[in-house]
């Protein structure tokens, strides 16, 4: 296969080697959430919500965004107001009441 076939990239994206990847930063991004690193509890938040290295779970994702958010971190404010948004692991907020949310 060429270095630019569409099959090698497939290949090397669903190889265990990027499983393992993939559960090796979770293991560090959780060990950095626990001690309470901002960005690693929003990359975590991501990666539950996007399923990535860890099954999806809305709520998950929900409760390290706003560990995140409530450091002051934008990017897991934005996230955590999409949650919301979205009604993913919250109850569904109009645009008006995640102007009165409290970090």
């Amino acid at each position: 296969m060429s270095a630019n076939d569409p099959k090698r990239t497939l290949h090397e994206l669903t190889s265990p080697s990027v499983e393992n990847r993939i559960r090796c930063t979770e293991k560090w991004y959780r060990k950095a959430a626990e001690q309470g690193v901002a960005d690693a509890q929003n990359d975590l938040g991501f990666m539950y919500e996007n399923g990535q290295g860890v099954p999806q779970d809305y709520a998950e994702a929900v409760g390290w965004f706003r560990k995140a958010a409530e450091q002051g971190y934008a990017n897991a404010q934005y996230n955590l107001g999409n949650m919301y948004r979205n009604g993913h692991g919250v109850e569904r907020t109009s645009s008006e009441g995640l102007l009165n949310v409290q970090f």
